[in-house]
């Protein structure tokens, strides 16, 4: 369930009414309470299942941060290292990087774990175009052990 600002401003004049009108039946009511330890512990464990229900989302999100960052500067260091290629493949190539990356920040406009097939195919394509780059005669003998691993 997603809230906007707006929803929020709306649910609090209603959440305020409705304690109110609690308050007011509570007064009316002519019984004493029954336990006040019982009503304690049970608003403990409502407040224990909140912290752990939050403190979940928090290191879930912080994971998702972390493979993020790290993606990112593995995308970062192959898009530096395709200057170790012949200058002519190297234009294609970073072509392919910027689609790539584009596929890529598309999977985080939806809410879909599924990586898309035109990123697929992207990685399919860069990978077959760095090899035959990096064996190319014209290109750094250190391609292929710092470009290839780094698009692994």
């Amino acid at each position: 369930m997603n809230l906007t600002p707006f929803s929020a401003f709306l649910l609090l004049p209603v959440m305020i009414i409705l304690l109110q009108l609690g308050h007011s039946l509570r007064l009316r009511r002519e019984t004493a309470p029954q336990s006040a330890a019982i009503e304690g512990a049970v608003f403990a464990l409502f407040g224990l299942l909140l912290a752990f229900t939050f403190s979940g989302a928090v290191s879930r999100y912080d994971a998702h941060r972390a493979l993020v960052v790290e993606e990112s500067n593995d995308i970062g260091t192959a898009y530096l290292r395709l200057d170790l290629l012949a200058p002519q493949d190297q234009p294609q190539l970073r072509e392919l990087f910027r689609d790539y990356i584009n596929s890529r920040l598309h999977l985080y406009d939806r809410v879909s774990n599924e990586v898309s097939q035109t990123t697929q195919q992207l990685q399919r394509e860069i990978w077959q175009k760095s090899v035959a780059a990096a064996a190319a005669p014209t290109a750094n003998p250190d391609a292929t052990k710092l470009l290839l691993p780094a698009l692994n």
